[in-house]
């Protein structure tokens, strides 16, 4: 009898083995036709979205570099100075010319005398006190006073546009951040002469990082364009994020079997630092 139900027992066990390995098999194959297929752990890496060695826009000896490695900057925010001494005189120029009306109210006030003198003349004429010829030069006079006018106000125009333009130009002097970022190199002090060629700051951009990694191609078609996916930076950070896709290649790498992906992780504190590694799931 103890026999027997030691057989009834095992039999018992061995069809609820079957039964849950049933299970688990459909369960399985559910998932696979759903196409919910576990997702792949890869290592992956945070760097700045990018980073640039920025050089002045005209020659110059560099007169103040503004910041120091390490510093956060501002877009527009000024980081090194070349000698500008030149441009803040054709500044003062401009500027001493585009303030002066002195020509256009001498040319106002001969207009102004040159149309009595029109009046005048037309009137005589009328009585046939004078001659017609007196009319005709006092009018000739008053259309070149009027002309004389408008060449003044036109030279005061000009005179503003060339103050603009010697602003400008002075600008150029100045170097400046295209992006909000990071300086992580200065590449020349101050006294050193700088052109179009010669890098004088290194700005890495920081807002937004970008998540790289190399994913094998048995997980293309996981991931696509605008999803959103979970970066954890590795230890000593320990820290997760929420980055959005932007990049997914369709051109695989044949030596690796893999394709490259692209996350794109808001960082606009600029607490997250760059150039990290970290772990992300697709």
């Amino acid at each position: 009898m103890i026999r027997a139900s030691a057989r009834n027992l095992t039999g018992v066990v061995l069809a609820a083995t079957v039964s849950l390995t049933a299970i688990v098999n459909s369960g399985q194959a559910e998932a696979q036709q759903a196409g919910t297929e576990p997702l792949i752990d890869l290592d992956c890496l945070i760097e700045p979205r990018s980073i640039a060695d920025l050089s002045a826009a005209t020659d110059g000896i560099i007169s103040e570099v503004l910041v120091k490695r390490g510093d956060r900057v501002k877009v527009g925010q000024a980081l090194a100075q070349l000698d500008d001494r030149l441009e803040t005189l054709q500044i003062d120029l401009a500027q001493a010319r585009a303030s002066s009306d002195v020509n256009l109210r001498a040319q106002i006030s001969r207009l102004e005398l040159r149309q009595t003198e029109f009046d005048r003349a037309l009137q005589l004429e009328q009585r046939n006190v004078a001659a017609v010829a007196l009319r005709q030069s006092a009018e000739i006079e008053l259309a070149l006073a009027k002309l004389a006018v408008e060449e003044a106000e036109l030279d005061q125009k000009v005179a503003l546009i060339e103050l603009a333009q010697a602003t400008q130009v002075r600008d150029r002097r100045v170097l400046r951040s295209p992006v909000d970022g990071i300086v992580i190199a200065i590449l020349a002090a101050k006294g050193e002469f700088a052109n179009e060629q010669t890098p004088i700051v290194t700005v890495a951009e920081t807002n937004p990082l970008h998540v790289g990694v190399f994913a094998p191609i048995t997980a293309f078609g996981r991931v696509s364009v605008g999803t959103t996916r979970q970066v954890r930076q590795v230890l000593p950070f320990d820290r997760s994020f929420e980055a959005e896709v932007t990049v997914v290649d369709s051109v695989f790498d044949a030596a690796s079997s893999t394709f490259f992906v692209r996350l794109e992780l808001p960082n606009p504190n600029g607490d997250i630092p760059a150039g990290t590694k970290c772990r992300v799931k697709l």
